[in-house]
Parts: C-alpha cells; sequence; structure tokens
C-alpha cells in the first residue's frame, strides 16, 4: 500500500513539474546591439555645421575613398537663373601668385572710391572649397561690409578636389546651390558669376601631392569649359599648427602642394593668394594666435587677415 501511494505521489510530482513549465515562457533574449565602426580615413576632416551657423569640429570623416568618375554632362546657363550679369570691372589678368607682408597689409589705407570699386571687384564672385572657406562664410555673413554680405560660397565641410569628381548620390558631399547638390561645372555657371575663388588641398595632401597637384587643373578646365570668361584664383591651403598634421596631411606637404599650384597659377594664367605663408608663425606652421580649434581651422583674427589680402588682391588687380 505504502508503495503504491508513493508511486502515485510521485507522478502527480512530475505532472505538476511538467505543467508548470509548459505554464512558463522563457524570458526574452537580451537584444544583441548592432555597432556600425567607422574608420576615418588617414588625414582627412571632417566637420559638421552646427543650426546656428557656427562651424564644430567632430573629428576625422569615415567618408571612403574617392574614385573620379565622369558627372553629368554640364549644363552651360552662364547667364545665371535668369539675371543680368554685371558689366565687369576693368582689371589686370590675374596670372601668377601674389604674397603679401602683414605689417604692409594693415598700413594699406584705401580711398571711399577705390573701397566701392573693391566691392564691385567681388559683387559677383563666388568662393568654394572646404570647413575652412565655410569658417570664411560665417564670418562673412555676421559681417556688415558690403564687400563681404555680397560674396557667394560653395562650401562644404570635408570637400576636396578629390570627391569634388564624385557623382552626385547620397554619399557625395557637393555644395548645394538652391538647395540641392551639382558637381562646380555645373553650379558655378547656373550662378552666372564673373570669379571664382578656389580653396581646397587640406583634405587632398593625404592621397599625394602629386596626384591632388594634377586634379587642379582638370577641376578648373572642366569648370572654365562650362563657364568660359570664368576669372580664377587660387587660394593656398592654409597649414595646421605645429605637429598638430595627421599622417600625409601634414605641414611639409601643404608647402609642396602650394609650390605646385604657384607655379601652376602662373603658366595657365589664374590668380593665386598666398594665405598660408601671411597666416604662418615664419616657421612653416598656423600661428595660434589665428587658430580656433587646436589643430587647423581659423578664427576671426585669421578671417580679418584673409580680408585685407582680398583688398589688397583686388587692387593690385584694378591697377591701385
Amino acid at each position: 500500500m505504502v508503495r503504491k501511494y508513493l508511486i502515485k505521489t510521485m507522478a502527480l510530482l512530475s505532472m505538476t513539474g511538467l505543467l508548470c513549465g509548459c505554464g512558463k515562457k522563457d524570458p526574452d533574449p537580451e537584444p544583441v546591439p548592432v555597432v556600425i565602426k567607422l574608420t576615418p580615413q588617414e588625414g582627412v576632416y571632417g566637420f559638421d555645421e552646427n543650426r546656428d551657423g557656427e562651424v564644430r569640429h567632430v573629428g576625422p570623416t569615415a567618408t571612403p575613398t574617392p574614385t573620379p568618375t565622369p558627372a553629368p554632362a554640364p549644363q552651360n546657363s552662364s547667364a545665371g537663373n535668369g539675371g543680368t550679369a554685371a558689366k565687369p570691372v576693368d582689371t589686370v589678368p590675374a596670372g601668377g601668385a601674389t604674397c603679401y607682408d602683414i605689417s604692409e597689409l594693415e598700413s594699406r589705407v584705401y580711398s571711399a572710391d577705390q573701397e566701392a570699386q573693391i566691392a564691385e571687384f567681388y559683387r559677383n564672385t563666388v568662393f568654394t572649397g572646404d570647413s575652412v572657406l565655410l569658417g570664411f562664410k560665417n564670418y562673412c555673413a555676421k559681417s556688415s561690409d558690403p564687400l563681404l554680405k555680397n560674396l557667394k560660397f560653395l562650401a562644404s565641410g570635408s570637400y576636396s578636389l578629390h570627391n569634388a569628381f564624385w557623382e552626385v548620390s547620397d554619399k557625395s558631399i557637393h555644395p548645394l546651390y538652391q538647395g540641392q547638390q551639382y558637381p562646380l561645372w555645373e553650379s558655378i555657371p547656373m550662378m552666372g558669376v564673373e570669379r571664382a575663388f578656389l580653396f581646397f588641398g587640406i583634405n587632398d595632401v593625404s592621397f599625394g601631392v602629386d596626384e591632388s597637384l594634377a586634379l587642379y587643373p582638370q577641376l578648373i578646365e572642366r569648370i572654365t569649359s562650362a563657364a568660359p570668361g570664368l576669372d580664377v584664383t587660387i587660394l593656398s591651403a592654409t597649414y595646421t599648427l605645429k605637429d598638430k598634421g595627421k599622417g600625409s596631411l601634414n605641414n611639409n606637404n601643404l608647402a609642396a602642394f602650394n609650390a605646385g599650384n604657384t607655379k601652376m597659377a602662373a603658366e595657365k594664367g589664374w590668380g593665386f593668394i598666398d594665405l598660408a605663408t601671411v597666416l604662418s608663425d615664419g616657421q612653416g606652421n598656423l600661428a595660434e594666435k589665428y587658430c580656433s580649434d587646436g589643430e587647423l581651422h581659423e578664427n576671426e583674427l585669421a578671417y580679418r587677415v584673409w580680408v585685407m589680402m582680398l583688398k589688397a588682391y583686388a587692387a593690385e588687380r584694378l591697377g591701385f
């Protein structure tokens, strides 16, 4: 009898355990986080634009290695958006490098008539380039100087001679014109400008100085084929603070890049303004007083020097 009772009790316990086990649900497993690791591209800086228009450093970009590809056929529309281009100011043709001394720049004084002519020189002008130029755009936007307020910009963080040849896509970073990306040989003609100032190199020398130098004339010639008669000036790539370069992005390579562009501008008849030397510490580095981020971006003091240099350049082109 006892044995029979024990067997029955064990059977009931087994059934109860089984039933309890069936009634429980295994807890949901912890979600496995998906981590997307971006590998920074050596020597190339990435920057975002805050809502208030200020530029901030957000570290190296993970932009894929650029592969120049043919872009859609350019749309030549040198008259702009149906507007009429202003009568050009009579100037001395560009060609070769223009260098300045900071003390000489600070001592220059222009008459009211000369200031008006300088402003007219830049009235129909576009500046294109990377995030250092984007900083200049923001500086001009805050200025009450009519010369600066009238400047046009096609600037984008991490923009380079290399990715200027990318096809328009969700990965391209061409500057926006009227809310849409275009390669420069399309957007510049659509703007109907007479002059273009190009600022490239900081995001290029990591790929090699010679390769980058070879891309500059290709880009300019593609732009001027779509915008005949465009007056082109190259702005030198500016330096980093001492020992703040990354990999091949260093001041020796930037100096070699600028030297090559100086020679090329003279041969091609393009203008060249040596920003790098005036903003340097005298030893081939960006002077600390002109730096905004401890690396290579520039502050308002630097951009005031840019303005002095641009005015001096226009004055010489105007024959003052």
